[in-house]
């Protein structure tokens, strides 16, 4: 999961900042060896090949922008200039130039039949701070089983969803050693979130699965069993999981992600003056003091217990006005933390009935005095 980050500001809260980045891909990332061939091969050598090409997306809220600096890794090794493997560059994606990574080599090999990670992390600038973001994905590889049967993926609308309302299609391709099993030789289940199985067969309903017309990248356009995926049905992203029957038994399952970028994950600032929060700006008295309390959750459900539970870590760092910092970036655990008559720690948060787990800072009316008169936060939260 990747970081994502918002501020306050204790004479005048800013609105919250949310860092969500992601990683699409032109085409499913799975290879599987078969002796010593490689089934969807990337090779870029052979014209006959296509290359997956990863693509960048990052939202500042719901503003597109670009990185101001960034890296791309392998299994968690930096991908350098010169890597006969990749090509490193850029495009312009919603108006705005993303990094792109093009696979132009097998990444299946003898030595590498197990699951891979291609992630990209680097930082882009908000309010004068340089906040960190990451994101990735998975590369599946696998050797044909024992029973011979392998499964592929076709995305025609891509693996990310970008637009309220979207429906994107994924199809199915079924082969017996490198035979392709016909269609109507095989049954599919669908699943979402892993082991949601989808019976709807009716797009009146949201997600649902039939058949659709397919054009590959060989220029042939079949049939194929489908999902048809609703973005209704996706918060920030979902497991994809498809089973393949041949005479009412698996033969073969399949998985894949699929990331919702137009919903990103929203990081919630929360005060008050005392110790209830009642909406007044955050301006304090002598004697008073005012208390932050942030958490994560989505854009459009603030009290998303799953979402809120995929981030467990919150860091802090306090600015004065001019910029000068109070202290550095601040990990937050249970046991409470002073700093210059400030305290911060991590723990349960009541939302409207909700418990939510997140990080917590009071900060007095003198600390604020000491430093100029304002003090900013700025929050980070993986």
């Amino acid at each position: 999961m990747g970081a994502i980050s918002s501020q306050f500001c204790v004479t005048a809260i800013t609105d919250g900042v949310t860092i969500h980045g992601s990683l699409s891909s032109s085409k499913s990332l799975t290879q599987v060896l078969y002796g010593n061939s490689v089934i969807d091969s990337w090779d870029a050598r052979d014209p006959k090949n296509v290359s997956p090409v990863l693509t960048l997306t990052v939202l500042k809220g719901s503003e597109f922008v670009s990185p101001r600096s960034y890296t791309w890794y392998y299994n968690g090794t930096e991908i350098e200039a010169g890597d006969e493997r990749f090509v490193m560059g850029t495009t312009t994606k919603n108006g705005v130039t993303v990094p792109t990574l093009k696979i132009v080599r097998d990444l299946a090999s003898e030595d590498n039949a197990d699951l891979d990670t291609i992630t990209i992390a680097g930082q882009i600038e908000t309010n004068g701070v340089m906040i960190d973001f990451n994101a990735g994905l998975e590369v599946r590889i696998s050797r044909m089983t024992s029973s011979g049967y392998y499964a592929g993926f076709l995305t025609p609308d891509g693996n990310e969803i970008t637009e309220s309302g979207q429906t994107i299609r994924i199809g199915v391709k079924l082969f017996m050693n490198l035979t392709e099993i016909t269609k109507n030789n095989f049954t599919v289940d669908w699943y979402i979130n892993y082991d949601t199985k989808i019976t709807n067969t009716s797009a009146a309903n949201g997600t649902y699965y039939g058949s659709s017309n397919i054009t590959e990248d060989n220029g042939n356009t079949t049939s194929r069993h489908c999902l048809f995926l609703n973005e209704a049905d996706v918060t920030d992203f979902t497991v994809v999981r498809c089973d393949f029957k041949i005479d009412g038994k698996v033969v073969y399952s399949a998985l894949m992600t699929v990331n919702d970028a137009q919903d990103p994950d929203m990081l919630y600032v929360m005060f008050g003056t005392g110790s209830i929060y009642d909406g007044k700006p955050a301006s304090l008295h002598s004697g008073q003091s005012v208390q932050f309390k942030f958490w994560v959750a989505t854009s459009t459900n603030h009290k998303d217990t799953r979402k809120n539970s995929q981030y467990s870590t919150y860091q802090l760092m306090l600015l004065k006005n001019d910029g000068t910092v109070i202290t550095n970036w601040i990990t937050l655990t249970a046991t409470e933390r002073t700093v210059d008559g400030m305290t911060m720690k991590s723990g349960s948060i009541p939302v409207d009935n909700a418990t939510m787990q997140g990080g917590i800072c009071t900060i007095p009316y003198d600390s604020v005095l000491r430093n100029g008169g304002m003090i900013t936060g700025i929050i980070k939260a993986q």
